[in-house]
């Protein structure tokens, strides 16, 4: 899958290693990260990011429960569904708010709401 800019212009490509499992985000075949399912029912993913080390990612199990995506030294994505499942609501902290991180907390809220 593509990613793009405001402009439309493509930043990457989300490629799909292992299908609901594992997927890599590359841009001009430079890596700029790497998903992997680390639960049985999709809930928790650890990302490793080229330039921003390893994060952990916790996405919802029931539609009322959060979203969480924690970097070494804490939280920097906290947010929740609703108030319909289709609709993700969250924060980034400043210094984590790039289209890498972006696109791949969109790439979860899609995957999530197509299992």
């Amino acid at each position: 899958m593509q990613v793009l800019d405001g402009g439309e212009q493509e930043l990457g490509h989300i490629d799909v290693n292992v299908p609901k499992l594992v997927y890599t985000m590359r841009c001009e075949e430079r890596f700029i990260w790497k998903l992997s399912v680390r639960s049985l029912v999709l809930r928790r993913h650890t990302v490793q990011f080229a330039a921003d080390g390893r994060w952990l990612f916790y996405t919802p199990f029931f539609w009322w429960q959060s979203v969480l995506g924690v970097e070494n030294d804490g939280p920097k994505v906290i947010g929740r569904v609703g108030p319909t499942k289709r609709i993700w609501l969250f924060r980034v902290a400043p210094e984590s708010d790039q289209v890498p991180l972006l696109s791949l907390v969109a790439m979860l809220h899609r995957n999530w709401w197509r299992s």
